[in-house]
């Protein structure tokens, strides 16, 4: 009886623990946070990841487009990672700057990313990087990858960006004094053509008249209050003075540009005629760019290699670029992209999405984005910023316009310490 006793324990106890190594060797699925609008794809790329990873599982934890109920996730998943926890993996937009204050407006999980990259939100990626099996940074757009990167290393992935850019007729732009290269010479140019443009561009492109707004390591704006007003009065007056003109009221329009990168491109493939890309110059004697889209990996996540596998095939060519991964005569994991304002970082993606640019034509792409000397990503500043200038042109009483920047000023002080 007692060996019998014996013989039962010991297989209960080897039961328990078949059943603890089972449970450990089952990993938990994957999570996914994407916007509401990014299902779809978000969708598609788990499918691909778990076609090329036997036995993976990942779930989307997604912001729904309902303001009350995307602010109740938001709040339910910064409490998650305040917490210890959260969703392994992030897709996310930034905020749109131009978006309506009103229950429509898109709910941002995170307001502001370069912010949070110095919070201890996100995982450095270096490491995993470096062992990819899918993605190929050298592919990329280096200048736009460098902003997510801090001293701890590669924090955030942007995916899509922007700047104002616009295509003229070449006859159009020659002479009267050249191509303005900043924004002190855009000031004093007087080709029509160029002010026209720029001038219609400037009341919802304000905030990249500058460069970087902020340090975030330390803590301080990266102009001052006297600044921020010369800024809105300079740029006010150029507005004011373009449409006061009658040489800028009968010069001919801009060819295109302006918000919509899609439409530059897709002209700059169609086009035959000679042609010249100005982008809107910042104080610095550069363009500045704007992140719209990125990808990071919760500090928190108990799966980073998991985590990091899925981010891999996301980037890679194959997916980014919409010509998919081959499985014999067939090709599975095609990205498709449905933006009009972005171009994506993977240089290969927007060479196959407007397959008719010519080399002349990425030359000049090229030879643009060159001039890119400041990238940040789009936030809660950015919006502050087109908010107050939006009502500073509306307004004549000077003393009501200086109110506005001071006011503006201190909310982004006080943003930038919360």
């Amino acid at each position: 009886m007692k060996k019998i006793l014996i013989l039962m324990t010991t297989a209960l106890l080897l039961g328990i623990c078949t059943g603890c190594q089972k449970q450990e060797k089952e990993p938990e699925k994957l999570t996914v946070c994407v916007d509401y609008h990014f299902c779809d794809q978000a969708r598609e790329l788990i499918d691909v990841w778990e076609k090329l990873n036997e036995g993976a599982e990942a779930e989307l934890v997604v912001i729904p487009k309902d303001s009350d109920t995307a602010e109740i996730k938001m709040t339910e998943i910064r409490t998650e990672i305040m917490s210890g926890g959260g969703p392994d993996v992030f897709i996310l937009s930034c905020i749109n700057p131009m978006s309506a204050q009103d229950e429509e407006a898109e709910a941002i999980l995170f307001s502001n990313p370069e912010k949070m990259m110095y919070a201890d939100v996100f995982l450095p990626l270096d490491e995993y990087m470096k062992q990819a099996n899918y993605m190929r940074p050298e592919n990329w757009n280096q200048t736009i990858l460098e902003a997510g990167r801090t001293e701890e290393g590669q924090m955030l992935l942007p995916i899509l960006y922007h700047y104002a850019a616009f295509a003229f007729h070449t006859t159009d732009v020659e002479g009267n004094g050249g191509i303005p290269s900043s924004w002190e010479e855009l000031l004093v140019c007087e080709n029509p053509v160029i002010q026209k443009a720029m001038s219609l561009t400037l009341y919802s492109k304000f905030s990249e008249i500058y460069g970087r707004l902020a340090d975030y390591q330390e803590e301080k704006l990266l102009f001052t209050e006297e600044e921020l007003l010369i800024r809105a009065q300079e740029a006010a007056q150029y507005i004011e003075a373009t449409y006061e003109s009658d040489a800028v009221e009968n010069a001919p329009d801009k060819v295109v540009g302006g918000a919509a990168l899609k439409v530059l491109y897709e002209y700059l493939a169609a086009e035959q005629e000679d042609y010249t890309i100005i982008g809107l110059p910042n104080e610095a004697g550069g363009v500045t760019a704007n992140i719209t889209m990125y990808a990071g990996i919760n500090h928190n996540t108990k799966q980073p290699e998991m985590a990091f596998s899925l981010i891999d095939v996301f980037f890679s060519d194959e997916f980014m670029s919409g010509t998919g991964f081959r499985d014999g005569e067939h090709s599975f994991g095609q990205l498709k992209w449905y933006s009009w304002f972005e171009a994506p970082i993977n240089r290969q993606a927007y060479q196959n999405m407007y397959s008719g640019l010519t080399q002349k034509d990425m030359d000049a792409i090229e030879n643009l984005e060159s001039k890119i000397n400041a990238v940040r990503f789009y936030s809660n500043f950015d919006k502050e910023l087109y908010n107050m200038f939006y009502l500073y042109v509306r307004t004549r009483d000077e003393d009501e316009r200086k109110e506005m920047v001071h006011s503006t000023y201190n909310t982004l002080q006080m943003e930038l310490s919360e």
